[in-house]
């Protein structure tokens, strides 16, 4: 499910989307994803902003887990995993820094996503 507006996010996830440092731009989407950084850490919501994408959870201490500037980011790629998930890839316009990938539940409508993404001005590669 794609959420359009920031009250329609979880309490928890709206905390955490006011204590960004990095981007102040504008809501647009967000979207539960399926990636667990690790076991203390839930699973993440990826948050598209008018300046960037930010990556938030529901721990209380560790709301933001990363910020990505639009600045950052080369491109944006979608794989299909299987018939219920697809993974994407933020490529990292800073060849020596990682690209940041995670999977998604297919139930998410990734052309709803490819399309937030380019009015946001990053590039989608297949």
């Amino acid at each position: 499910m794609i959420i359009y507006q920031t009250d329609q996010l979880p309490e928890k996830i709206q905390s955490a989307l006011k204590k960004r440092k990095k981007l102040t731009g504008q809501f647009i989407i967000s979207f539960k994803t399926l990636f667990k950084p690790n076991s203390t850490i839930p699973i993440l919501w990826f948050a598209l902003l008018s300046d960037g994408i930010i990556f938030l959870n529901t721990h209380k201490t560790r709301g933001i887990y990363k910020e990505i500037a639009t600045a950052e980011i080369n491109s944006v790629r979608f794989r299909v995993v299987s018939a219920e998930e697809a993974m994407i890839d933020i490529v990292s316009a800073n060849i020596v820094e990682e690209d940041f990938s995670f999977t998604i539940s297919k139930e998410v409508d990734l052309n709803i996503v490819k399309k937030s993404l380019e009015k946001a001005n990053l590039s989608i590669v297949s």
